[in-house]
């Protein structure tokens, strides 16, 4: 796929996301730099990707909540749970893939790693050896319950019950219950990940992105 002209609107835009995705892996401290260190880093980085190939990886987090959210709305609770349980896997997934940047793993190695951790590993152990803070107990309690309710879902076993037994309201609203808790976990792991960059450093790099005069050298 041909790339884009690189407009000086688009390099203010490629500008903005290196510094983020910089904030993002620890490789820069905002609040240790000034505004001319801080454009120094970014602009060296950028140099140093100008010959490399561009590769991204799509976020699906977004779309996957807005869709879990959709069906518990609509009272697909069974839905709405399995989606929200790969949001689940997509956020820890991530997680881990930023914590163990430093450890130089090859693809194969890191892919390995995802591959064979359970979910109740990522959220636990392995975090520990990444040196990442424990996620609360409460939290990892709701993460495995949403868990089990999804693989009870997908590996569902046919499990014939009495027809006079209402058990239709009681179990949506048991559901409705886990979802719950699922939001709550949402905006836990959202304040818990130290990855997430500042408003204050992101806005930083916006401005300095605006005031870009015309395109480097390097762009040119």
């Amino acid at each position: 796929m041909a790339r884009p002209p690189l407009t000086r609107r688009n390099f203010q835009r490629l500008y903005r996301l290196a510094g983020r995705l910089m904030l993002e892996s620890g490789d820069i401290d905002a609040t240790q730099l000034s505004e001319a260190e801080l454009a120094k880093r970014i602009a060296d980085h950028l140099a140093l990707l100008a010959d490399a190939p561009l590769e991204i990886a799509v976020d699906h987090k977004g779309k996957l909540l807005r869709t879990a959210r959709l069906f518990a709305r609509s009272n697909e609770m069974h839905l709405a749970i399995l989606i929200a349980a790969t949001w689940m896997e997509h956020w820890i997934n991530g997680f881990i893939l930023r914590r163990s940047d430093h450890m130089r793993l090859s693809v194969e190695q890191r892919n390995e790693m995802l591959r064979t951790v359970p979910l109740a590993g990522k959220c636990t152990w392995l975090l520990t050896i990444l040196g990442s803070r424990p996620i609360a107990p409460a939290h990892i309690r709701h993460i495995r319950q949403l868990a089990d309710e999804r693989n009870a879902f997908v590996h569902y076993k046919w499990v014939f019950k009495d027809i006079d037994e209402d058990i239709s309201a009681t179990e949506r609203k048991r559901m409705v219950r886990i979802f719950d808790v699922f939001e709550k976990t949402v905006k836990y792991l959202r304040h818990y990940d130290p990855t997430r960059p500042r408003r204050s450093a992101t806005r930083r790099i916006s401005k300095l992105a605006a005031g870009l005069p015309r395109l480097p050298a390097v762009a040119e």
